[in-house]
C-alpha cells in the first residue's frame, strides 16, 4: 500500500473542488481522473482569474494564443503534489481567455 491509493478517494477528490470554490476561484463543473497513470482533467465553467484577466488584455500585452490562468495552474499543481506526495506538473488546455467555452487544466506526475 502506497499511500498513492489512499490519496485518491472521493474525499480528496471533494476536498479539491470545495477548496478551489470556497476560495471563490471558480466553479469546477468535471473532473476525471486516471488513477492507474494519476492523470487529472480539471474543467472549470469559469475562473475568477480568467474573468478579471479579461478586463485588461490589452495591457497585459500577451497573445490570446499564449494567455491562461497562471496563478490557478499553478494552485492545482501545487495542490495535487502536496496530496498526492509527488511532483506533479498543470497545463492550461483550455481557456476562455482564448475564446474556449471553459477553462481546462491536466495535471500529471513529473
Amino acid at each position: 500500500y502506497s499511500g498513492i491509493e489512499r490519496s485518491l478517494k472521493p474525499e480528496v477528490i471533494e476536498y479539491l473542488i470545495r477548496f478551489i470554490e470556497k476560495l471563490g476561484l471558480g466553479k469546477i463543473s468535471d473532473i476525471y481522473i486516471d488513477e492507474k497513470t494519476l492523470e487529472f482533467t480539471v474543467v472549470f465553467d469559469y475562473t475568477l482569474e480568467s474573468n478579471e484577466l479579461s478586463n485588461i488584455l490589452e495591457e497585459l500585452g500577451e497573445t490570446k494564443e499564449k494567455i491562461k490562468c497562471y496563478l490557478l495552474e499553478g494552485i492545482l499543481e501545487g495542490l495535487l503534489s502536496s496530496l498526492l506526495n509527488m511532483e506533479m506538473v498543470a497545463e492550461e488546455k483550455k481557456c476562455t481567455l482564448r475564446g474556449d467555452k471553459v477553462c481546462e487544466f491536466y495535471i500529471e506526475k513529473i
